[in-house]
């Protein structure tokens, strides 16, 4: 899924992975950048001692991985810089290519390693999205340690955290980065799947109720149950070449169709690395065409009118998407897939959640499957 996105690069998050993910990294030949812990700190000796033959362990698996570029000592690091020197020397004492092809990190905060590594979130924890890049050339930066975008899954209105927000922020932030290209090593997103956050209550904590389970951080672009968002698609046909796979997505409502609005769609968005992409009926008649965007894979077709027809097909070179229209209140499935069925398995019974097409309908309901 990461390569697959067109990422060449894998940040741990932020504490060690399963050694598997070091393997497949390295077949599918990206770079790694494992991390050890995240912003913890007790003052003891059995904590310093325990954190040193853990870190010993860790290097120890990891090291002869071509894949490994930076070692990650802490996350917003709270480890004091005397205490962090020595495990940095721990570490170049167990891997001699440190200081010549590894450098050893801390990132957003901290002392005591080769380099601290910012985290940049212009445009989402306040800051100019559009003076993102210049912030990028800074030599206290370089490289960016995170950054990504709140969203709702499924929000497409005008309010809260929408898909469209969180996709348009970071493609702003890609195209910054793009335009600094030759004075900086990189950026890494945050993140690629949505996961739950025990402790830490996120901003508005999602915008719908069927969200409202608990702390999780919302800036996935896929769902913990790996449903794509429109980010996914952004970052797919942003950085997957067309001569390689042709990518042609219609962006879902709420609930899985486009709504009409009197006969006419008021804006309906595109993520194609086609360079040309057409509108189509369920008859196959040409409604609108549209060539690819300077510098984006985001095509908006606005005030599309539509005649007597219950699917909308996008057609790339080689490639399509197409999707059912509502009138607003309901879906018009000219397909057999209805809405999005969840499974959740947390009790003795087990329930099952679908999410209903209709907006005047709750969000979830639970159903007695046993």
């Amino acid at each position: 899924e990461v390569k697959d996105l067109g990422f060449n690069a894998f940040r741990d998050a932020h504490q060690p992975h399963n050694l598997r993910y070091g393997d497949r990294i390295q077949e599918e030949g990206l770079l790694w950048w494992p991390q050890f812990s995240a912003h913890i700190w007790y003052d003891t000796p059995q904590f310093r001692e325990s954190f040193k033959r853990h870190l010993v362990q860790w290097v120890k698996e990891r090291r002869n991985n071509p894949a490994v570029v930076l070692w990650g000592l802490q996350n917003e690091s709270t480890l004091p810089k005397d205490f962090a020197e020595e495990c940095s020397n721990i570490i170049r004492q167990l891997d001699p290519t440190c200081g010549r092809d590894r450098l050893i990190t801390t990132c957003n905060g901290g002392e005591g390693t080769d380099w601290n590594v910012v985290q940049n979130w212009s445009g989402t924890y306040g800051g100019d999205v559009n003076n993102y890049g210049n912030e990028l050339k800074r030599p206290d930066q370089l490289l960016n340690g995170e950054y990504g975008a709140w969203r709702t899954l499924g929000n497409h209105s005008a309010n809260g955290y929408t898909e469209e927000k969180q996709a348009d922020l970071l493609e702003k932030k890609c195209q910054q980065a793009e335009s600094v290209r030759d004075s900086i090593c990189g950026q890494f997103l945050w993140l690629l799947n949505t996961h739950d956050n025990p402790g830490r209550r996120q901003p508005d904590e999602a915008y719908r109720r069927i969200d409202k389970v608990g702390p999780f951080n919302y800036k996935g672009l896929v769902s913990p149950w790996e449903q794509p968002v429109s980010s996914y698609y952004m970052y797919k046909s942003r950085y997957t070449p067309f001569e390689k796979e042709p990518v042609c997505y219609i962006v879902r409502d709420q609930y899985e169709g486009v709504k009409l609005n009197n006969g006419v769609i008021d804006s309906l968005r595109i993520y194609s690395n086609c360079p040309e992409v057409k509108l189509l009926d369920a008859d196959g008649k040409e409604i609108a065409k549209m060539q690819k965007p300077a510098n984006s894979t985001l095509f908006v077709f606005k005030k599309i009118k539509v005649d007597h027809t219950t699917l909308l097909k996008a057609e790339g070179e080689g490639v399509y998407d197409e999707i059912s229209i509502s009138d607003g209140k309901n879906l018009i499935d000219s397909s057999d897939e209805g809405g999005v069925l969840r499974i959740n398995c947390g009790g003795d019974e087990l329930g099952v959640f679908i999410q209903d097409p209709t907006p005047s309908f709750p969000a979830s309901q639970c159903y007695d499957a046993t």
